[in-house]
């Protein structure tokens, strides 16, 4: 059991700092995704307000369109999902490979190297949670702009069809 915990501790140790900066970037890129599927979603929205309540007010809203805000919000809320939950392990990642490190103490390795480690790591951590909550502040505002819009017209465009049904 002891060789495990060296084993999983050796592998924290020498790879964390690599860990934490491939999950940045991979959150980076989940969330500039979600930046751009924002501005989809408010052309979508746009256009279906235009057609629905604006000067093309005569146009009818296709199946396509609904099926584009649908799609939309179900893209934008797993994304959205994926990118709350990796931020939320970044203080994880940190305190592992601070573990990682102290764990080590015990094999007669430099403290103050494993010392170094655990502070870098923790430090990298919070630094990216911190960084990638500001981050979700800049998009949280308009992704519940768009995921209410999207649920207007999508509960509009239902009524509008139940009622075209029953005439």
């Amino acid at each position: 059991m002891q060789g495990l915990i060296n084993g999983i501790a050796n592998i924290f140790y020498l790879y964390d700092n690599y860990i934490i900066f491939i999950t940045a970037v991979i959150n980076i890129i989940i969330w500039v995704r979600i930046r751009n599927k924002i501005k989809k979603g408010e052309k979508i929205c746009t256009s279906v307000a235009v057609k629905r309540l604006g000067i093309k007010a005569d146009e009818s809203i296709t199946d396509a369109d609904k099926m584009a805000m649908k799609n939309v919000k179900k893209s934008l809320l797993s994304m959205y999902s994926l990118y709350a939950n990796i931020t939320a392990i970044f203080p994880l990642l940190g305190i592992i490979g601070t573990v990682a490190s102290l764990v080590r103490i015990s094999e007669n390795v430099d403290m103050m190297d494993n010392l170094m480690v655990a502070l870098t790591t923790t430090l990298l951590g919070v630094f990216f949670a911190i960084l990638f909550k500001a981050f979700d502040a800049l998009i949280s505002g308009k992704l519940e702009d768009i995921l209410d819009d999207a649920d207007f017209f999508i509960h509009q465009l239902e009524v509008k069809e139940g009622n075209e049904d029953e005439e």
